[in-house]
């Protein structure tokens, strides 16, 4: 039977309401509700719950702010420290993972021997390739720093500090920078891939999370979940040359082929954002379900899934009217969504129920449910598309997908 807590927030720093929010929660039994009072809107702290997989629901009473959160029955997200993300090098052969400890994985895909394991920051959380593969960036959420690794050599040859907290890389087409969020300081740090000597940091708006770099390499786009804006920075000179509202709680986002229209998943207000990338303006905003997150864009540009968090679902939008077409129930915490190649397969990865969902996107059903580790995370593939790779975050492994099969084919153990 679910028991209800209280804590009352109203005369705590703010600074101190993340960090006072966990620590209560980390004393509850699973099932349990946390109901807490906050004086002023507590989207900051309401992002780290549900980047964390817990479930909520957020009211606001005459000027005053609630909360309740109900403890989930699997290990939260921050407690995961396994391989978490994933990439695979350009030819397919070759698997890199970052444990959220302080190391890359180095393993071959082919058959899962563990090539190398190379120390990064503290926090290695996530990680971009270079679009020529010779590099992997590595952000240390705790050190607040870029490891790069040259992947020949598999050693580290540089390492960059950057905003406070960062964790989502992300390295623009031509290869010239990376970009990273400090979502602890509000920042955004930009590298110049060329030299790696140096960064320029420089704010952007509340709560930054994923970068994403428009196709022609010009401008990085900033979803800032607490202030519900993107912010538009030019790449060649650093600087915020434009903030559009967004929604609040924009995480993620993804653009068109063509680089015309941003798609902007807005946790809070759940639903999605069209941005107009040429007037740099909101054309719609669309349902698509609550706590919604992670847009993907299928290949053929015709639909667009955007995992809900908070129902434990993936919603289909039509792009031509940005109409929702259903909701598709997967298993708890999807916390990564990625398509396959040639956009048969959306792959959902379930980091509460330890599932892999693999969507057939013709009939928008569930083909095939597979328990595959807990804390299943992110998602990467063969070049084939035939194979798919999803980094369990407790059972610190890396599951092998055989997407035509609908099985789990192996899995990829680090050997120390």
């Amino acid at each position: 039977m679910d028991t209800e807590a209280r804590l009352d927030m109203r005369s705590t720093d703010r600074a101190q309401w993340a960090a006072a929010l966990r620590r209560t929660l980390g004393g509850l039994p699973s099932g349990h509700t946390l109901t807490v009072a906050f004086p002023e809107e507590p989207y900051g702290p309401c992002m780290n719950l549900l980047e964390a997989g817990y479930k909520y629901q957020i009211q606001e009473k005459e000027g005053e702010w609630e909360v309740a959160v109900r403890h989930s029955e699997y290990p939260p997200l921050e407690t995961g420290i396994g391989l978490h993300d994933l990439k695979t090098s350009p030819d397919g052969k070759i698997i890199y993972s970052a444990d959220r400890r302080e190391s890359l994985w180095v393993f071959e895909a082919s058959s899962g021997k563990t090539l190398g394991r190379i120390k990064t920051g503290e926090g290695a959380s996530h990680l971009a390739l270079s679009p020529d593969g010779r590099f992997v960036y590595v952000a240390n959420s705790v050190s607040n720093d870029v490891s790069v690794i040259e992947t020949t050599r598999r050693e580290k040859v540089g390492t960059v500090g950057v905003a406070k907290g960062p964790q989502l890389p992300c390295v623009s087409p031509d290869g010239k920078f990376i970009v990273v969020t400090g979502p602890q300081s509000g920042d955004v740090s930009i590298i110049d891939a060329t030299s790696v000597s140096g960064e320029k940091t420089l704010p952007v708006g509340q709560g930054p999370h994923d970068p994403s770099v428009t196709p022609d390499g010009r401008y990085a786009y900033i979803p800032c979940a607490v202030s519900g804006e993107v912010c538009v920075v030019d790449l060649s000179t650093a600087q915020v040359v434009k903030r559009i509202p967004s929604g609040l709680g924009a995480s993620h986002l993804t653009f068109t082929e063509d680089g015309r229209y941003a798609l902007v998943a807005t946790s809070f207000a759940n639903g999605i954002t069209v941005i107009d990338t040429r007037s740099q303006a909101v054309v719609v905003s669309a349902p698509s379900g609550p706590g919604a997150h992670v847009p993907r864009l299928n290949p053929n540009g015709k639909f667009l899934y955007v995992s809900n968090f908070l129902a434990d679902e993936v919603a289909v939008i039509e792009t031509k009217d940005w109409r929702r077409l259903g909701r598709i129930p997967v298993g708890s915490y999807p916390h990564g969504i990625e398509l396959s190649p040639d956009g048969q397969f959306l792959v959902v990865a379930c980091f509460g129920s330890g599932e892999c969902a693999l969507i057939d996107t013709s009939t928008r059903e569930v083909a095939a449910r597979l328990q595959i580790g807990g804390g299943a995370s992110h998602i990467a593939f063969d070049p084939s598309g035939k194979r798919a790779y999803v980094a369990c975050s407790h059972a610190n492994a890396i599951a092998v997908i055989d997407l035509p099969e609908g099985r789990m084919s192996g899995q990829i153990n680090p050997a120390h």
